[in-house]
């Protein structure tokens, strides 16, 4: 018909882009272009054909040419939100994150109660971190479509990566109630599960998963590590090798046959590593292996890696990923080596020592280390903050405090980058040897390190690249565990089938490293006393050092400045006795000493461990962790610590992280000039959150039985 119209009036503007849209919906993109396309060469400003043309540009992956039919259809009528709801969608395609949020909001103020642009913005804010903000964005599109599975699906997976595990299963399990199949959800909710150390129900869930959508890799993924994580290795390394088929982890297209572990004497394979630098420092292990099936081998790993693992002699090449190949005929996934090996826990290569330092720098460091008395105990905090889940595998430096104030213990950092900052306010007063800014410079990344190793008596680290390096080392390490662990720490152990020398301290309930720590500091009495006790007949008597190190564990952390070192404020937390008494005569001219609440001391805390996590300029910093110490020590002599008291602690940091988030966010909105449905929202939550922290700060102040009380009465 439309054909019919155009052989009388050939310049129909309306016909020509109509029949562009048949054209579309009958999945003739280049067609459809054509048609479109002359409909607006008789008529440049009809709004409508730019943004179907855009459709059809974004449909065939022209984003570009999308972004500006879009643009242009904005521009012609500026009330069109259909059109920048789908220039948000191309931008954010695009990566261009901050122009597509503008996009959805400018939508959303034309159609406040659009649940897709909703569910889209709140997508957005998640990819660029502003999980409090999609949150609350994913409830709104959820408001205006109760049914929307994908809406419930996504508040799922945000609140997941917020650490709220027990709402995110919540979520989840509305998006399975509303849609079947959805096998995504099902998988999102195995992930769950596991954070929640639920481990059987997530099996189970990946099987849902997988019963409706047999070839969803991520699934497939999941249930490997879950039956890793179990100790069935059989299944677990061959369904493993799915990861590939996940887009993080997507096999690089190499030239040659990819090895199946059979016998190749005289051909030579390329080993690569493909994922972070502990899997790497694992996985090395069958290097020796290897070498006894093919003729030679080539590793290609990261960059930081190359001049330890050249030094550790494993193979007879080592390159950095990236660089150019001598020739080879085989190639393999480091990773995928269990698998080809048929690695069971009976047979798991194991030595007690892998990888070496190099020998002259282990001298340089063991002349350098060579004064320092009592047990050295390396220390690691922090892992790479790019990694999903490194919120809940690191633990803060000051965390440490059971293990930093041990009599006869001596600790030596090995952090490098993220976390490094922490030692600005506690480096001092914990004496904690600093290696300083050059250590693992000039020699490469990690050859510091290792040498260091090699001259500590123990490590301690959270799961992360510099416990693997210690145990391939056979250097005794302690490592601590979130409540949730990675698969390769498998299930209810303290020991590794993987390392020897390595025990494992795990978190017995979410996010709390308080026993952990416990734990450690009292096994690590023992270890230093029996050290103290092997030297003492060949010394006599504790040297200087070790004497200032027993007067450190026995008078807390304010004795471990020195007495020349101390300001007068720090001098005065020593004759703390309630938080009101921030010294009495030790304090400085114009000190305000004042009586405060349980619940009041324990809110300063806790907003000044979340500023002191997110400031960066030093002297701020300082002046932040300053405060900081004199009010821990006052808990420390004021308040009888429990578990309960330590739990409302806890809720309370939460609250006021939230609070925090939230601050961040209407304050983005102000510089936005944003102030339409998720301002409006945000607000809200402001007294909302208010509410709940004072109820906290109630319950602290009748668990301490502080006198004071705080009070609220608004008129409404």
């Amino acid at each position: 018909m439309y054909r019919a119209v155009l052989r009388e009036e050939p310049a129909q503007v309306d016909a020509l882009h109509l029949l562009g849209l048949v054209a579309q919906q009958r999945g003739r993109p280049a067609e459809a272009v054509q048609w479109i396309s002359q409909a607006l060469q008789h008529r440049p400003n009809f709004a409508e054909a730019h943004y179907n043309l855009g459709l059809v540009y974004r449909e065939c992956g022209q984003l570009e040419a999308a972004r500006a039919c879009f643009e242009r259809a904005t521009s012609l009528r500026p009330r069109y939100a259909e059109a920048f709801y789908n220039l948000g969608n191309t931008l954010k395609d695009l990566g261009r994150l901050d122009e597509a949020v503008a996009a959805y909001q400018r939508t959303l103020r034309l159609r406040p109660k659009f649940a897709k642009a909703l569910n889209n913005l709140a997508n957005a804010y998640r990819e660029q971190g502003r999980l409090e903000e999609a949150a609350a964005t994913f409830r709104q599109a959820i408001a205006c479509d109760p049914s929307s599975a994908k809406a419930h699906h996504n508040l799922g997976l945000t609140l997941r990566a917020l650490g709220r595990f027990s709402e995110a299963l919540e979520a989840l399990d509305k998006a399975v109630a509303l849609a079947s199949p959805f096998a995504e959800a099902h998988n999102a909710r195995g992930t769950t599960l596991q954070a929640l150390g639920r481990f059987d129900e997530a099996l189970a869930a990946y099987e849902q998963a997988l019963a409706q959508d047999p070839q969803l890799a991520d699934a497939h993924f999941n249930r490997a590590c879950a039956w890793l994580r179990q100790g069935d290795y059989q299944r677990g390394w061959a369904e493993y090798e799915w990861r590939f088929r996940c887009k993080p982890f997507a096999m690089p297209a190499l030239p040659g046959t990819a090895w199946n572990g059979s016998a190749q004497p005289g051909r030579t394979l390329l080993l690569y590593a493909e994922q972070g630098l502990g899997d790497t420092l694992q996985f090395v292990r069958y290097l020796p292996l290897v070498r006894q099936r093919v003729g030679r081998v080539i590793l290609a790993c990261q960059p930081a890696l190359v001049p330890l693992l050249r030094a550790s002699g494993l193979c007879q090449q080592v390159t950095a990923l990236g660089e150019a190949l001598e020739t080879y005929e085989l190639y393999a996934s480091l990773l995928s080596l269990p698998h080809l090996f048929g690695t069971t826990l009976e047979n798991v290569p194991a030595p007690r020592r892998y990888l070496q330092a190099d020998a002259q720098l282990a001298a340089q460091w063991r002349e350098r280390l060579g004064g320092v008395k009592g047990l050295r105990v390396g220390i690691c905090w922090q892992g790479n903050k790019a990694q999903a889940f490194d919120r809940l595998r690191s633990f803060a430096l000051r965390d440490l405090a059971p293990v930093a104030l041990v009599p006869g213990v001596r600790l030596v950092s090995l952090q490098k980058g993220d976390g490094s900052e922490q030692l600005a306010g506690l480096a001092t007063r914990w004496n904690i040897i600093d290696l300083g800014p050059d250590f693992d410079t000039a020699a490469g990344p990690f050859m510091d390190t290792a040498a260091v190793i090699e001259q500590l008596d123990l490590v301690i680290s959270c799961d992360t690249a510099v416990a693997h390096l210690a145990a391939a080392l056979g250097v005794p390490v302690w490592v601590a565990l979130a409540w949730s662990a990675d698969y390769r720490w498998m299930l209810h152990r303290d020991d590794s089938p993987w390392y020897p020398s390595m025990r494992l301290y795990r978190q017995t309930r979410p996010e709390c490293w308080e026993d952990v720590f416990d734990r450690m500091g009292a096994e690590l009495q023992k270890l230093a006393a029996e050290k103290l006790a092997a030297a003492a007949p060949a010394a006599g008597t504790a040297t200087p050092a070790e004497g200032a190190m027993g007067a450190v564990g026995a008078m807390g952390a304010a004795a471990a400045v020195p007495a020349a070192a101390q300001t007068p404020a720090t001098a005065a937390t020593g004759a703390m006795d309630t938080a009101a008494a921030m010294g009495t005569g030790g304090a400085t001219a114009g000190a305000i000493l004042v009586e405060i609440s349980a619940g009041e001391l324990l809110d300063k805390i806790s907003i000044l461990e979340i500023k002191s996590a997110r400031i960066r300029e030093p002297a701020r910093l300082a002046n932040v962790l300053r405060e900081l110490e004199m009010l821990h020590t006052a808990r420390q002599r004021s308040l009888l610590e429990s578990e309960p008291l330590a739990k409302l602690a806890t809720s309370l940091r939460e609250v006021n992280e939230q609070l925090w988030q939230v601050e961040e966010a209407l304050r983005a909105c102000e510089r936005q000039g944003e102030f339409g449905a998720p301002f409006i929202e945000l607000a809200r939550s402001v007294y909302r959150l208010n509410d709940h922290r004072a109820e906290l700060k109630r319950q602290i102040n009748d668990l301490a039985g502080s006198r004071l009380r705080e009070e609220k009465s608004y008129g409404c």
